[in-house]
């Protein structure tokens, strides 16, 4: 099993906070491209500045490096406690009038002068980073100031790329606190020096003597400066060794509900496939492809024909490159190509031997028509799977302890540019995604992802995403590809992503549980989301990180997440938000939930029916709203209620994030089966409301093997 350090990527192009503790350090991620890493997080707004919490994450564009989009991960940074940056130019160019607060990730623009404060449209490089938007502080003194918060009394080393506002006037002095950083330069420039917080946390930014100073960037680091060399902490642990068969343990819950999808793969008798390949652990290049001369795996799926499957022998196979299927090796739409274990039996495919390494995953799918059923993806280099192709079934796998995210769905290469041409219409059907740690950076490693370049029709269906150091589901997006294709989630779970099952954080991660997109409204999908349930989460249950587009999220529970349950402040185009359930029970999210945009800003207004929300953090109040109304950010809409998780809930003891949950939470079927943990009792007023999982599945798919 291999190891590696856990480092802390600084990126100057970054809009990130984060808080270290023990052998981690919280969090974010240095952007990626699709089939690699790109996956940054855009920053959640709290309601005040508070103590910088679970993480965020910074985006960092880099070019790309070959076909396969291969990109060099900037030297790491370690020993770093807190880092909080600002680059102005992931601001919208607008003037914040007079008493406005505008707080971007734990970063306060306060401006009670009559002009307010102004973000322009200025450009300028330093250090080959090119910054497009620069803060005009204007005047001087604290009337106008830029105010971080990184904890009482905290001492570290503050950086600003600044500009004094007039060409000709260089005393200007920029102060941060009572500290002065040096003279505003005529020619943009960074400053940087040793500061301390007040004795409440805050340092504020602002003009000291004679006029004003522009603003393009601001970091804070303690621990270490931004720019000296990596110091590497060994931050992972052993995962433990997939079990080949824990199908003896199921939950007995019964609820006579039937709730999600299965096919009837499962139902198939593998020795009476027409077309046949065998493949064993121990299969040779030279093999005949029958059970007692069976190939390789890699020989195996250059030989299948549509319609036929391979078979694999039960077993562990200790693979050191990645199992390509190409995207000329396809099944048609009425005749698929398979891959399933002989009768049930469990298969592992162990890549331990792999180096970890952008382009070492474990499968790479860019063939369409295939149905991938009932193995073990383990501890690849870079992704567990990742699926380039279309109308592909991946279903009751499990993928665990790879380095990056567990199954990610997303282009190729960097070549394949055209939307149409993307990965679409891919059923990712009852799997399950833990301990993706990403030991090379401390993040990325999601437990699902269809993000930065993805088609339309992609669906998750009964699958849990738990214990990643990452987020549970990621569905970034950025301006430089654009939007990417609506998701569909349901009968899905995500929970304690951020810490890994041995419990060790690699608080680079995100730790939401369902991200739905990102950049700043500039690349908004209507992703639909339902009877989805998140808790225990790092940072928020439910976010659209930015997705400025019209989500739909329905008859979904959140519990007990560490920022929020539902963070969805930033959805401007009239998302609908019904049946929800919120819950915190002994815990205190950092922020109440969110729905819709302000007023002012948004171009919908955001519509909530059937649903309960924590909307007064000060008073502990939840508010029932019944009838299909409009909100806006901070709104306090319906009816005070008390915790539903206090007297509302079936059960309340949740499952342990360790390697059994695959088991544990699954019906024979594969379908999700939780227990009944969090779902509302039937006697409550809230019977009708979040998520449900049922007995068996709801729904059942026809396969097309030929058979005998």
């Amino acid at each position: 099993m291999k190891k590696s350090a856990c480092k802390k990527i600084l990126v100057a192009m970054a809009l990130a906070a984060f808080a270290f503790a023990s052998c981690s350090v919280d969090s974010s991620e240095p952007a990626k491209d699709p089939i690699t890493k790109e996956d940054p997080e855009t920053p959640a707004t709290p309601a005040v500045p508070e103590a910088p919490s679970t993480p965020s994450t910074p985006e960092s564009p880099s070019d790309k490096k070959d076909e396969d989009e291969i990109e060099e991960i900037p030297d790491s940074v370690e020993g770093l406690k807190v880092f909080t940056s600002l680059n102005v130019s992931d601001m919208s160019a607008k003037t914040y009038s007079k008493n406005e607060v505008v707080l971007e990730n734990n970063i306060e623009i306060f401006s009670p002068a009559e002009k307010g404060v102004v973000v322009e449209k200025k450009s300028t490089t330093i250090d080959n980073t090119k910054y497009t938007n620069r803060l005009k502080l204007g005047g001087f003194g604290k009337e106008r100031n830029v105010t971080i918060y990184v904890g009482p009394n905290v001492e570290g080393t503050l950086r600003i790329v600044c500009v004094s506002s007039s060409s000709s006037a260089s005393d200007r002095a920029l102060m941060a606190n009572e500290t002065e950083l040096g003279k505003a330069p005529t020619k943009a420039a960074a400053l940087s020096g040793t500061v301390k917080a007040d004795e409440n946390g805050y340092i504020a930014i602002y003009s000291n003597n004679g006029g004003g100073i522009n603003l393009y960037y601001i970091a804070f680091t303690t621990g270490s400066d931004a720019s000296s060399e990596a110091v590497e902490k060994q931050c992972s642990s052993e995962a433990s060794t997939p079990a080949l068969d824990n199908s003896a343990v199921r939950p007995s819950y019964d609820n006579g509900l039937k709730v999600g999808t299965r096919t009837k793969i499962n139902e198939v008798d593998t020795s009476k496939i027409a077309k046949v390949v065998y493949a064993s652990p121990n299969g040779k290049t030279t093999g005949e492809g029958t059970r007692e001369d069976p190939l390789d795996l890699a020989g195996a799926v250059l030989q299948v024909e549509a319609g036929g499957a391979v078979v694999l022998l039960g077993g562990t196979y200790s693979l050191s490159s990645t199992v390509k299927i190409s995207m000329d090796n396809n099944g048609t739409e009425t005749a698929y190509k398979y891959m399933l274990p002989e009768n049930g039996a469990g298969v592992v495919l162990d890549f331990s031997k792999q180096e970890i390494g952008d382009s070492n995953r474990g499968i790479q799918m860019d063939g369409s028509y295939w149905h991938i059923y009932g193995i073990t993806v383990y501890n690849a280099g870079d992704n567990g799977m990742i699926v380039t192709g279309k109308h592909n079934i991946i279903e009751r796998c499990v993928f665990q302890a790879n380095q990056d995210t567990g199954l990610q769905i997303a282009r190729r290469a960097s070549s394949v540019s055209n939307f149409d041409e993307w990965p679409s219409d891919n059923l990712i059907l009852n799997c399950t995604s833990f301990d993706n740690k990403d030991d090379k950076t401390g993040e990325n490693a999601d437990g699902f992802a269809s993000k930065l370049t993805c088609g339309n029709g992609n669906v998750f269906d009964g699958c849990i995403s738990y214990a990643n150091c990452d987020d549970g589901w990621d569905m970034y997006a950025k301006p430089a590809t654009g939007s990417i294709g609506v998701v569909e989630l349901k009968n899905c779970v995500a929970f304690s992503n951020g810490k890994t099952t041995s419990g060790a954080n690699y608080a680079n991660g995100d730790m939401n549980g369902f991200k739905l997109g990102g950049s700043n409204n500039q690349c908004p999908t209507a992703h639909v989301v339902s009877n989805c349930m998140a808790f225990l989460n790092g940072k928020d249950g439910f976010t659209d990180n930015g997705n400025g587009g019209a989500l739909q999220i329905t008859a979904c529970t959140s519990f007990a997440n560490v920022n929020s349950n539902f963070n969805f402040y930033r959805t401007f185009a009239g998302g609908v938000f019904r049946k929800l359930v919120s819950m915190i029970g002994s815990e205190k999210p950092k922020q109440v939930d969110k729905f819709g945009g302000k007023e002012k800003e948004v171009t919908v207004a955001a519509k909530i029916a059937d649903t309960v929300y924590y909307g007064d953090k000060s008073k502990g109040t939840f508010y029932y709203v019944t009838e299909e109304s409009a909100i806006y950010n901070g709104e306090k809409i319906g009816t005070a209620v008390t915790d539903p998780y206090k007297s509302d809930v079936n059960v309340a003891s949740a499952p342990t994030a360790d390697g059994t949950v695959d088991a544990k939470c699954r019906n024979a079927d594969g379908t999700v089966n939780m227990g009944g943990y969090l779902e509302t009792k039937s006697s409550s007023t809230y019977s009708a409301l979040g998520a449900r999982f049922g007995s068996e599945a709801y729904e059942v798919l026809d396969v097309s093997l030929i058979l005998n």
